[in-house]
């Protein structure tokens, strides 16, 4: 039943039936007036102030000894900015505050008797209108008593998931049934039915609809088990708790997450109803990308797997592996390429001097004949390679296996070969087709056919003189 006009009023007066006998602990410094039993929070454009009613310890005792109910609180709600605001906004947030309340309580803790006060004070409506409270009874619940000021934290959060149409049927039915089973309505097995129901519902809306990592056929005959799809819940919910972020940090990942958009591995959007940042997903490129624990697209996770590989990795190979991997990630395949053939190009003089210093002097001079007669690396290549198919080769079928003798002649000559004539190819202008998934394979063979190079210098500094 409402009595009075439609006028807009600044604030409203209304009554809380059964909540509970709070205690705001009392800051060292704070002035006379400071009121343990008052609590105030916001949320959704509205600011609501709770105080206990004078002598609500006697009150809860009897409450207690008779199971009734009784109006344990009054409380304030205004719009923040203190602008006016209509009846139908009023109802809508007691409709709000009835689940917050009963949530926070365990069982239902209604607002009631309400009275809406314009500018000056005049009441100008009166609502009273029933809702479902709950006979007073102890029973279990998130809220603590001695920290009300969790309310001021829960609340944003509640309303700003209550605004929202979709979040807020779910919300209902979901405090509906918690409140139910902390109720122990159909006594303990009921009550446990009653709370799988609730969680099962949340699962299904947050996993299928809200964050799709989850099927309709899921929840359906022949799907998950109730189990997993809790057990899914939990994880999600567990996971969101373990994010804390040092501040430092903030702009560092800012910056990740940008370079991941320029590199084509995410785009904004992660469903119909998120189709904007902050939400964003992995492109069907992304996807493909990850896929290598060792994929260039990781620059740090790359370098470290090239250096395990190779330990005592020659610095200019790495900083033009570096740049090449950074050059591939901004999309720049023509650069990627040179770089990573001049990478290579720089592993072949190595593996030269390698195997002169193996050599006796009789032997050192013949190949520095052969080998520097010009300094071009094809000429280098095609006169080392003489002398390994001649006289290196057959010493090396001694000690390694056929397999290592052919992954030795696939890297050392045909593998370079390639390196080095798509650098010549891009070096100049040309229409040679790249593509990144090309460039990305590039990248990713690279630490195992230069394990291969280094493979074969350990070998002739273990050897010598050959």
């Amino acid at each position: 039943m409402v009595i009075g006009s439609e006028s807009p009023e600044h604030q409203v007066i209304f009554h809380v039936v059964n909540f509970w006998n709070f205690l705001n602990p009392r800051p060292e410094n704070a002035p006379p007036e400071y009121d343990v039993g008052r609590v105030v929070f916001e949320g959704g454009g509205w600011r609501v102030t709770l105080q206990s009613v004078p002598g609500l310890g006697d009150l809860e005792a009897c409450l207690r000894n008779d199971s009734g109910c009784g109006i344990t609180h009054v409380g304030r709600a205004e719009k923040v900015d203190g602008s006016a605001f209509s009846r139908k906004d009023a109802r809508e947030l007691f409709d709000a505050l009835h689940s917050f309340l009963s949530f926070a309580r365990g069982m239902w803790s209604p607002p009631i008797l309400y009275v809406g006060v314009d500018r000056s004070g005049t009441p100008v409506w009166q609502d009273w209108t029933v809702r479902q409270a709950s006979p007073w009874r102890v029973v279990m619940t998130w809220f603590p008593e001695h920290e009300p000021q969790c309310l001021a934290g829960a609340f944003p959060g509640f309303m700003r998931l209550w605004l929202d149409p979709d979040h807020r049927d779910i919300l209902q039915v979901a405090i509906h049934w918690y409140i139910e089973a902390n109720l122990g309505s159909g006594a303990i097995e009921g009550a446990v039915i009653l709370c799988q129901n609730g969680l099962e519902r949340l699962a299904y809306y947050i996993m299928v609809h809200e964050r799709r990592t989850l099927r309709e056929r899921d929840f359906g005959r022949g799907g998950l088990s109730a189990a997993e799809r809790l057990r899914r819940l939990k994880a999600w919910h567990d996971f969101r708790g373990t994010i804390t972020l040092h501040p430092n940090l903030c702009f560092t990942i800012a910056d990740v997450v940008w370079d991941l958009f320029i590199e084509g591995l995410l785009r904004p959007g992660f469903n119909d109803s998120n189709r904007n940042l902050p939400f964003f997903h992995l492109t069907d490129f992304g996807k493909e990308a990850i896929k290598d624990d060792s994929t260039p697209y990781d620059p740090d996770g790359y370098i470290k797997s090239l250096k395990n590989k190779v330990p005592n990795i020659d610095p200019v190979i790495v900083r033009y592996v570096t740049e090449s991997a950074q050059t591939l990630r901004q999309n720049c395949l023509l650069s990627s390429t040179v770089t990573l053939g001049c990478a290579s190009e720089q592993a072949f003089p190595l593996l030269i001097e390698a195997y002169h210093d193996a050599l006796n002097a009789a032997d050192q001079t013949k190949v520095d004949k052969d080998v520097n007669s010009s300094w071009m690396i094809k000429h280098k290549h095609t006169a080392f390679m003489k002398w390994y198919e001649s006289a290196l080769k057959p010493r090396l079928k001694v000690a390694f296996s056929s397999d290592q003798i052919g992954e030795l002649d696939t890297a050392l000559d045909f593998v370079f070969t390639y390196f080095r004539k798509n650098r010549n190819d891009v070096g100049h202008p040309s229409d040679v087709p790249l593509s990144r998934a090309t460039c990305t394979a590039h990248l990713t063979i690279f630490p195992s056919y230069l394990r291969v190079f280094y493979d074969l210098m350990d070998w002739l500094k273990a050897n010598k003189p050959l």
